[in-house]
């Protein structure tokens, strides 16, 4: 028997693949690989679901109702037109909050970009929301000779004093 490509063989033989369909012939579908695809995302709903319900039936509280009250009230909210009524108004508010960051965002960088003093004033608080750090950054820049980052060595990495530990998973060397 001859076998059109090596590595679809080996995959056979070690049970990692299917057998070639004869020529002329396309492949039989994966139905196995298709149907249990699912499953992980299926459990970890059935098992946050399960906590939930385990919460509320510990708590007793209104605060925490459960799963059968949320899906009678989401039904009847449903019916009513209000459901679709509040997330049309939901989704408007997240895409203006994204408009609106997107526009600070952009208006801030450019005003940096043209600004050396407005850079190193708002600078601190751009790199603490971002929690940017690695070899580039400038904390490690700062402390490099050439100012290229590297932790003042070539290849050593990059050492952050401030926070007192390595950055971004760079090896944990101290600058000489």
């Amino acid at each position: 028997m001859t076998v059109a490509h090596p590595v679809a063989a080996e995959e056979v033989a070690l049970g990692g693949g299917r057998s070639p369909a004869p020529p002329g012939r396309p492949p039989a579908p994966d139905v196995v690989g298709r149907l249990t695809r699912p499953l992980p995302a299926l459990l970890l709903v059935g098992l946050l679901a399960a906590g939930w319900q385990l919460m509320a039936d510990a708590s007793g509280s209104a605060l925490t109702p459960g799963l059968d009250d949320v899906a009678r009230d989401l039904v009847d909210i449903a019916a009513s037109g209000a459901l679709w009524k509040n997330v049309r108004v939901t989704l408007t508010r997240v895409a203006l909050g994204f408009a609106a960051a997107f526009v600070v965002s952009v208006a801030a960088g450019l005003a940096m970009g043209r600004s050396e003093w407005l850079r190193r004033f708002l600078e601190p608080a751009v790199l603490i929301g971002l929690r940017w750090c690695g070899p580039a950054s400038p904390c490690c820049a700062a402390r490099s000779p050439t100012g290229t980052g590297g932790g003042g060595r070539s290849g050593s990495g990059c050492w952050c004093a401030s926070r007192g530990r390595c950055c971004a998973g760079w090896p944990r060397t101290r600058p000489p």
